[in-house]
């Protein structure tokens, strides 16, 4: 029960006894009054009752004064009256009903000590006549009290009543919402935020546990959010401890605050050899102060940095990290700190740079497949094309003359159905190798110009020389006396056409081209296996 409980409590049972007090008081008072009351009427019966007998007594005429006994203990709160004349003889008159008692007994006794008789002498003239006992009732003065301390009674039980009912009015309306706003605290104060407390009591009541209902709402919200707050907290705490980069925190100076595990794991330095040091402490000198100079100024502009970075670990190794630098600000907007993260890219660098040099290497594959005859591997047409332009330029430049030997395979198609296609590709391979190991200059190009043909480019050769080259070729591959049975003259050979060419402005690679493909058709023409020189 709580306080205001009890106290209610407490003053309605003082109001109890109270009530029970001023009634036993009032009864008091009422026996004494009551006494008081019938002394007085006794006293006023003996005065009276005497002067209206004088007349009579004096006379003696006993049945007047009978009548009037009667008639006075009718009329008046009397028991009984007697007179007794001075010669012996009575009159007495009784009532014929008397009063009753409705009092309680327990009242009524209260009243046994009162004794409601008298006694007086009748004296007319001096002379005394005899004397007059007169006896009056309690009865209807116990009565008469009784009716008055019922509504005593009556009054106050309706005081205890009202009491009761105030009580109750304030439970219901007062102590029960109180008693729910007790609850709904201890509620709050066990965690159980979402306690709410139905609207009732008085308006001040009603709008007290609104209030109480706002709170505990505010105060579930916040610490919803503080959970929440914790738990990214808690989160962030184990990304910082459990991440493989380095992180480490400085402040608005650039004093290290703290690092992570991964830091320590990376760097070699622990926490507390770095902490109040600046990331200085990691620079290897690779840097020039014109890259720190601009790393700075990003991050002050944008707020953040990311990039890569050489530094220096505890052991003196330098290796490369993958660095984000990341500014955090206050409400102020003021700089509060900096966050570092980064990584050892070492392992990385190493396959990137392995990973280079295997793309490299494939590009050069894929430069010499795509510039490379695919069946006797010396350079191809596109190969041969990009060469040709190229030297025709220098040769230009330099004033120099050029040289373009054109061969091709005498009666080749009869050697591919004769022998087969397998036997014709083995004598097309054989051909290159004979015409490439016969070049020169590392300058000049052997390449297989389509089919049969092939072309080799001879820079800075006059048409002697070039006309010797080709007369070279030409004998190398009869010596090579690769059987060919539907030649008439027994083995592969091949035609040769030259054309040479000092290049100027106004011609193009394709003169050069035409003029050796018309020389290879005379030499075709004049009977095969021979040199003929293109004319200037």
């Amino acid at each position: 029960m709580s306080f205001i409980a009890r106290l209610l409590v407490t003053a309605s049972a003082a109001l109890i006894v109270a009530s029970i007090a001023m009634l036993v008081t009032v009864a008091q008072e009422e026996a004494g009054q009551v006494e008081t009351n019938l002394e007085h009427q006794l006293a006023d019966q003996l005065t009276i009752l005497p002067a209206t007998l004088a007349d009579w007594v004096v006379v003696g005429d006993f049945a007047v004064i009978q009548q009037t006994l009667d008639k006075f203990v009718s009329q008046h709160e009397v028991v009984s009256v007697t007179y007794r004349a001075e010669n012996g003889a009575t009159v007495s008159s009784q009532q014929g009903r008397p009063v009753k008692l409705h009092a309680p007994t327990w009242f009524a006794a209260r009243f046994a000590g009162i004794n409601p008789s008298g006694q007086t002498s009748i004296k007319v003239g001096g002379r005394e006549y005899g004397t007059l006992d007169v006896v009056l009732t309690t009865h209807m003065a116990v009565n008469q009290s009784w009716f008055r301390l019922q509504r005593h009674m009556a009054i106050l039980a309706l005081a205890v009543g009202l009491d009761f009912l105030g009580i109750l009015f304030v439970l219901r309306n007062g102590l029960r919402p109180l008693s729910a706003l007790n609850d709904g605290a201890r509620a709050l104060e066990a965690g159980h935020l979402a306690a709410r407390i139905p609207i009732q009591g008085s308006p001040e009541l009603a709008r007290t546990i609104a209030a109480f209902n706002r709170m505990a709402e505010a105060v579930e919200v916040s610490q919803n959010a503080l959970r929440e707050n914790l738990d990214r907290i808690a989160l962030a705490a184990s990304v910082f401890e459990h991440a493989t980069e380095a992180i480490l925190i400085t402040d608005a100076a650039q004093h290290i605050l703290q690092v992570n595990p991964a830091f320590s794991q990376i760097t070699g330095y622990s926490q507390s050899e770095v902490l109040g040091k600046t990331p200085r402490v990691l620079a290897s000198g690779y840097h020039e102060g014109a890259f720190y100079a601009a790393m700075w100024k990003r991050i002050r502009a944008d707020g953040q940095w990311h990039g890569d970075i050489t530094n220096r670990n505890k052991r003196g190794d330098i290796y490369p990290e993958r660095l984000s630098i990341v500014a955090v600000r206050d409400a102020t907007g003021r700089v509060a700190n900096y966050i570092g993260i980064f990584s050892d890219i070492s392992e990385l660098a190493r396959q990137v740079a392995e990973r280079t040099s295997e793309l490299e290497a494939l590009n050069l594959k894929l430069e010499s497949l795509s510039t490379t005859d695919g069946l006797t591997g010396i350079a191809n047409r596109r190969r041969f094309d990009n060469q040709l332009a190229t030297e025709w330029t220098r040769a230009m430049r330099g004033r120099q003359p050029l040289a373009l030997l054109m061969l091709d395979v005498d009666l080749f198609k009869h050697y591919n159905d004769h022998y087969g296609h397998q036997a014709g590709d083995e004598c097309l391979r054989s051909v290159a190798r004979i015409i490439d190991s016969n070049s020169r200059r590392s300058s000049d190009l052997a390449a297989r110009y389509g089919g049969e043909e092939f072309a080799l480019i001879a820079v800075n050769t006059d048409a002697a020389s070039a006309t010797r080259l080709a007369e070279e070729i030409r004998h190398a591959i009869e010596l090579f006396a690769l059987p060919h049975a539907r030649s008439p003259l027994g083995n592969v050979t091949v035609s040769i056409g030259v054309s040479v060419i000092e290049p100027e402005e106004s011609m193009q690679p394709e003169m050069l081209i035409h003029k050796a493909d018309e020389a290879l058709y005379l030499a075709k023409h004049q009977g095969r296996n021979r040199v003929v020189l293109a004319d200037r």
